[in-house]
């Protein structure tokens, strides 16, 4: 795990953890090659003691990779660059500012304003739609409020792992 201030890749200064699960970490990162943008670097972590299963997680972490990375759609967040540093696999996307539904739910409860609710299940409709309809189709098999994230711009379908 890298400590804040680390750099991954000569290119990518951590600057904190901002997330954890089985099979990846998240860190929000300064990327030094473009003005310290802000982006988050997902770093796969899974290891697999089978060599026929590690290699087919690494087999699936770059076609997930090359798949983002073709994706454009407002309510996707762009990947900038997917990489391999110090025997793992990375992955270098924009960072969305805001918090997940799941976490705005927890805040409220209660009910949501119904018009607001609507747009946000417009916006997702309309990216599932544009997931539906690439070449080869894409099913998103993940849609929860964890997933869904809410920001100034609307919402983004995260997690596309």
């Amino acid at each position: 795990m890298f400590q804040p201030n680390s750099v991954i890749a000569g290119r990518y200064q951590v600057i904190r953890l901002v997330g954890q699960g089985g099979m990846s970490n998240l860190y929000l990162a300064y990327d030094r090659k473009y003005n310290n943008a802000i982006v988050v670097v997902k770093e796969m972590t899974a290891a697999y003691s089978d060599p026929k299963e590690q290699q087919m997680a690494v087999e699936l972490f770059h076609r997930e990779a090359k798949l983002l990375a073709s994706l454009n759609h407002r309510h996707i967040p762009k990947v900038y660059d997917y990489f391999q540093f110090a025997g793992k696999y990375y992955l270098s996307m924009e960072f969305i500012d805001g918090e997940d539904l799941a976490q705005k739910l927890e805040a409220k409860k209660g009910p949501l304003p119904e018009e607001q609710v609507l747009g946000w299940g417009e916006q997702i409709a309309t990216v599932l739609f544009y997931l539906h309809k690439h070449d080869p189709p894409i099913v998103f098999r993940d849609v929860k409020p964890s997933n869904i994230m809410l920001c100034d711009q609307g919402v983004k379908l995260i997690d596309f792992g």
